[in-house]
């Protein structure tokens, strides 16, 4: 790198110009020759696939092999080599008999997927006339015995911006549930996209140019953000606080947020591009705990995203739970009309050809007014807008967990979990060590098939709770309104609402409580100024938070007090007992003895302050008080030597 003289006659470095990537030399007559006679003899070119379709593949290709086996066709190579129609039809029966298959478009998309497997190990395609058939097989043969609902039966849920805000404060100022790290609560905030699902690749910093934007009508320096659209799909977010945690920027300078809202456009340019370091370009910027450790270059699971937003969905109070994809039905709609159908299929990354937009993400409730268009009335867009979002049913008092405790009680046991329980029971005969025996897999796995059956049932009962509690209060609202005696409904009713008060902010992260004022107090008529000053200290606080980490505190509720069997706990055998007070308190006592300050902390003796000796002292002492033998001190040496003690 060397020196020049720039403007203003300062030296500044000039860096190396990359070298040019080389192209191979071209070929020649004969090796043209050489590769159409490669061509002619390749009966086949496999395709070459995605990330995700390689994925999808290895999973068709370990159902496929269970399939061989239980149906004894064989070595899973030979078999799909030989598989006809025939075989096709009866893998898709197979599937859904025993996966729990709930939608015809899902056991299609296996059947695609076998394509795919047949295609890349026979290196053939399947017959057209082949396909034709089995489609037919599978809408009137698997559709109907399996009762395979039709897709999108269950509607396509929009999510409006009055959702995503009170989505946004619930998770800062209201969720009390405990990540492994404060980072991923601030990555929910601010999540844009991450893997899985068919969705190749995830958000890095190299998708991301951040700059700083003379505005063309106003002249001020306004931040601006483009995200390449190549492999991803969503809205617009800013994750500046998470570029600020992972010290993503070039300019080593940048270590705030008000730094970055500081930076001016010098000299003619009108636009000033922030930079990332070389090394964060490859690096997911919403990335996954591994137990309470941040990765460093794992991304967030789309699994991971899909559960928190539910489970926070629902207890912000909404009937259903949202889903990411209510977010991209969010951002679809929100274009369509205001921009041509090209534009939009861009944005959302859509082929025209295959109409998307209209198949799966347009909103199943239309925005417009159309009785006031038939009266020739003004129409309330307003009002159609609100209802037209899931977010309109939702109710702040519900939860996601909100089953009270008499309907836990009173709920009869499961006949089929009862019988695993017994027929464990009967396997293990009273004894609780299984290892090594000749049916502890077989123990394993009944206790496997309870976990699974008791913790479905958990959630049935909460799903069916939640849909009880929405489908019956509006009409328990209705009838504290109205009352039977005519001359009192009114003074009865207005003493018998409720009236609802939000809950406070009670939260033990001070940078966490501090932002959850600033988005749940913000006073009205905000100068720009002030504006500006909210937003760094918002930023600020986010990229503070994320090196945060709550801890869960346990707490301890006794609802009677115990006896004297439960506070008490008998050894099966007096040398187990005597192995955990070598083991456990030996070394403690001894280093005590050393120091004389042995004492019985028995709760009788520690009112009296008993004080003992020596350890012998002391074993006499509990035999004698307490009617607790161990072993004598010169058997512990024993032992401690290795020496067999009978």
């Amino acid at each position: 790198m060397a020196p020049t003289r720039g403007h203003g006659g300062r030296s500044r470095a000039v860096p190396a110009v990359p070298a040019v990537p080389t192209r191979p030399p071209p070929l020649s007559a004969p090796q043209r020759a050489a590769l159409r006679d490669q061509a002619r003899r390749r009966r086949f070119f496999k395709p070459r696939r995605a990330d995700g379709t390689r994925h999808n593949t290895a999973g068709i290709l370990r159902k496929w092999k269970r399939y061989c086996e239980f149906s004894n066709l064989g070595a899973w190579r030979e078999a799909v080599e030989k598989a006809d129609k025939a075989t096709a039809m009866d893998f898709i029966d197979y599937i859904c008999d025993n996966y729990n298959i709930k939608s015809e478009g899902s056991s299609w998309e296996y059947f695609r997927q076998y394509q795919q497997l047949y295609t890349d190990v026979t290196s053939r395609y399947m017959d057209r006339n082949d396909c034709r058939e089995i489609k037919k097989f599978h809408d009137t043969v698997v559709v109907t015995r399996f009762e395979l609902r039709p897709p999108n039966v269950d509607g396509k849920p929009v999510v409006g911006t009055d959702g995503v805000l009170a989505l946004l404060i619930f998770n800062i100022a209201y969720d009390r549930s405990v990540f492994p790290g404060e980072s991923h609560r601030i990555h929910l905030a601010g999540i844009y996209e991450t893997t899985g699902r068919g969705r190749p690749k995830a958000l890095c910093y190299e998708d991301i140019l951040l700059m700083i934007i003379r505005h063309p009508e106003t002249g001020k320096d306004v931040p601006a953000i483009m995200i390449k659209f190549i492999h991803h799909k969503g809205a617009d977010n800013k994750p500046k606080h998470l570029a600020l945690r992972n010290n993503a920027f070039d300019v080593w300078s940048l270590t705030g947020a008000s730094r970055v809202f500081r930076i001016k456009n010098l000299g003619p340019v009108k636009c000033t591009p922030l930079r990332w370091k070389e090394s964060m370009l490859k690096i997911p910027v919403f990335r996954r705990f591994e137990r309470a450790i941040l990765s460093p270059d794992r991304p967030l699971p789309y699994g991971k995203l899909r559960d928190d937003l539910a489970r926070q969905s629902l207890d912000a109070g909404n009937e259903e739970p949202i889903v990411p994809r209510a977010f991209r039905r969010l951002a679809a709609n929100s274009v369509n009309g205001k921009a041509p159908d090209a534009v939009r299929d861009q944005a959302m990354r859509h082929n025209p050809r295959w109409a998307t937009f209209n198949s799966a993400y347009i909103n199943e409730m239309i925005q417009f007014d159309v009785q006031n268009a038939v009266l020739n009335e003004p129409s309330e867009d307003g009002l159609i807008r609100f209802w037209s979002h899931m977010s309109l049913m939702s109710d702040p008092r519900a939860a996601s967990d909100m089953v009270p405790d008499e309907v836990w009680q009173d709920m009869p046991p499961r006949p089929d979990i009862v019988d695993l329980e017994l027929r464990r029971a009967a396997l293990k005969a009273g004894q609780f060590r299984i290892q090594g025996r000749d049916d502890e897999e077989e123990i394993r796995d009944l206790g496997r098939q309870i976990r699974n059956k008791q913790a479905q049932r958990r959630k049935d009962v909460k799903t069916g709770y939640r849909r009880y509690y929405f489908r019956n209060r509006p009409t328990w609202d209705i009838k504290k309104q109205f009352n039977e005696a005519e001359e009192e409904a009114e003074e009865e009713a207005a003493e018998e609402e409720e009236e609802y008060v939000a809950p406070a902010i009670e939260l033990h992260i001070p940078e966490r409580a501090e932002l959850a004022e600033i988005l749940v107090n913000q006073r009205e008529g905000l100068s720009d100024k002030e504006l500006l000053e909210l937003r760094i200290r918002a930023a600020d606080l986010m990229t503070a938070l994320s090196h945060k980490r709550e801890t869960a505190k346990r707490r301890r509720i006794r609802q009677k007090a115990q006896s004297h069997e439960e506070r008490t706990f008998s050894y099966c055998r007096a040398a187990v007992m005597n192995d955990h007070f070598d083991s456990e308190h030996l070394g403690e006592m001894e280093k005590m003895e050393r120091d004389n300050l042995i004492f019985c902390n028995h709760l009788k003796c520690k009112d009296e302050g008993v004080k003992l000796k020596h350890l012998d002292h002391f074993r006499s002492h509990i035999a004698q008080v307490h009617n607790v033998q161990l072993r004598s001190s010169w058997v512990a040496a024993l032992n401690s030597w290795g020496r067999p003690v009978l």
